[in-house]
């Protein structure tokens, strides 16, 4: 019986070359791939050969662009260039009918434990609207240590403040005025966490306008609850979560709005959580409502979770019935083996899901056997000329 097994995975790679692909095939194209034109031939290339139908390209990350910005600085890895590498994407994308999608990454800025050398980096231009924890010094960014051992990957600047939404917006606004592009993707659009959601610009604007410091029920829950009683605790809990989460939505409504009004055509879509509960309750991200709301045109969610079970539970029970035809499922090629990614692909083709799209293609393209294990919906395959 050494032999079942190895018949069971030949099975389950005969199912899903059977399974009809599904309308939406995506890759996420991490920034690293962008830095010359050899390396953007390679991406488009791949995602040729593979059958994509669509890529979402990191263009901003780490307060750097990796596009001609007129406002934000330009990542060292291209600066001095000639070639522009989101131009260079589309023009050589659109040649083969695959839609290219500009993902920034909103609101998480650096990390480090040096800030970066540039003047004009956010990090440096606004130091005191990065988030804090209910604990932190006011008068000092975040110790870097400090948001590491919370599970953090470095800064995030308050997405609640109208600078800062000003700041992003234009970010946005010059990209769908310079470049051809078919989409917006947004990621990091949340906090990092309801505990880390703090600027002394939030304390300001609650205090004013609910007659309370968010510091005070968050720096030590049970000695708020203990002294104005449990209900009291949790009504202003609920009341701050509810600000945020709803702030969040009414600025990508504004968002949403610039670009009917001036690419109708252009698709606006975020990568969120998967589990939309805790998206809501821990990262105040209501992406189930923005989908209701048609705040955006789809969510990407990120089921990255390798195990079987975690993975299909997070579709069954999403909360956002009917909805499913507006939801890309992310899956994950970093932390499991092309066999379980190629049975989550068949699985998704099966289902009422959009479609899938994979992260990434920096993982992908570093590993030729994974690689070729996943041509489940290739093109002609070959050499396209690029």
């Amino acid at each position: 019986m050494r032999f079942l097994p190895y018949f069971l995975t030949i099975l389950i790679f005969i199912s899903a070359l059977q399974a009809q692909p599904p309308d939406k095939r995506a890759l996420w194209v991490v920034r690293d791939a962008l830095v010359s034109e050899a390396e953007i031939n390679k991406v488009i290339s791949t995602a040729v050969i593979s059958g994509m139908t669509d890529i979402f390209v990191q263009v901003r990350a780490l307060g750097y662009t990796w596009y001609r910005s007129h406002q934000e600085p330009a990542a060292p890895q291209i600066t001095g260039q000639e070639f522009d590498p989101l131009y260079t994407v589309i023009e050589k994308a659109h040649r083969y009918n695959i839609k290219v999608h500009a993902w920034v990454n909103m609101f998480y800025i650096w990390t480090g434990t040096d800030a970066p050398p540039e003047i004009n980096h956010l990090f440096n231009r606004a130091p005191h609207l990065l988030l804090r924890s209910a604990l932190s010094d006011e008068n000092s960014p975040p110790d870097i240590k400090e948001l590491y051992e919370q599970g953090f990957t470095g800064y995030f600047i308050d997405p609640a403040v109208e600078q800062v939404r000003k700041y992003h917006l234009n970010l946005i606004y010059e990209i769908i005025d310079q470049y051809q592009v078919n989409g917006i993707h947004l990621d990091y659009f949340r906090y990092p966490d309801y505990k880390y959601s703090i600027s002394p610009a939030t304390r300001e604007s609650f205090r004013n306008k609910y007659s309370f410091d968010p510091v005070s029920i968050y720096a030590d829950p049970e000695a708020y609850a203990k002294k104005y009683g449990i209900t009291s605790f949790l009504d202003k809990d609920a009341l701050y979560r509810n600000e945020c989460t709803a702030r969040l939505g009414l600025y990508l409504e504004r968002i949403k709005n610039h670009i009917e009004e001036t690419k109708p055509d252009l698709k606006l879509s975020v990568a969120v959580k998967a589990d939309v509960a805790t998206a809501k309750v821990k990262y105040l991200q209501n992406w189930a409502e923005w989908l209701r709301e048609d705040l955006i045109d789809f969510a990407v969610m990120m089921n990255y979770a390798p195990e079987w079970e975690p993975f299909t539970e997070r579709l069954k029970n999403n909360l956002v019935n009917g909805l499913e035809q507006r939801i890309i499922v992310g899956v994950s090629t970093y932390n499991q083996k092309a066999r379980a990614v190629r049975r989550k692909l068949a699985y998704l083709s099966e289902s009422d899901y959009a479609g899938f799209a994979l992260f990434s293609y920096n993982h992908l393209v570093k590993d030729e056997r994974y690689f070729n294990e996943l041509q489940l919906f290739n093109g002609s395959g070959g050499n396209h000329g690029l």
